[in-house]
């Protein structure tokens, strides 16, 4: 039996670990890892990037970071609302619910800063938001004002 030393995965937390294996075990388990690290693509430093961050303006940069936010406050506010559903005890549900306003405010803000970057976006949020009548039909009737 040997004991061998297993590094934590580029980015991983955490640390070393210890296995025990067989010497062929061993020897296979090493000849995967070396393997694995000639094949594994780069790592990026942001996953919202979709192209290298590098070539990217900073004004791309901070509005893919804006959307990555409005997406966190997003699911943030999913969140909140499961949490909120199941709950039973009265002040512990007031309190989730206070937090969930909270993701609320940080969701506008968000939206409204990405919005005032887009023109077009924000023509079409205009003519669909807030309007009564069909969604879909206010929706289509955005996308033509935007066409123009």
């Amino acid at each position: 039996m040997l004991f061998i030393a297993i590094p934590p995965e580029a980015g991983e937390a955490g640390g070393w670990s210890l296995r025990v294996r067989s010497a062929k075990q061993s020897y296979f388990e090493l000849r995967l890892l070396k393997l694995q690290s000639f094949i594994k693509p780069p790592l990026m430093s942001f996953d919202q990037y979709h192209e290298p961050a590098s070539e990217l303006s900073q004004k791309t940069r901070t509005f893919a970071r804006m959307l990555t936010s409005l997406t966190e406050e997003a699911e943030a506010i999913g969140w909140y609302e499961q949490r909120i559903s199941l709950e039973k005890d009265k002040e512990a549900r007031q309190i989730m619910e206070k937090a969930q306003e909270e993701e609320f405010i940080h969701f506008a803000m968000d939206l409204e800063f990405l919005l005032r970057q887009k023109d077009k976006w924000k023509l079409i949020m205009k003519n669909v938001l807030f309007k009564e009548g069909s969604i879909t039909e206010n929706a289509e009737k955005a996308e033509q004002k935007a066409e123009k």
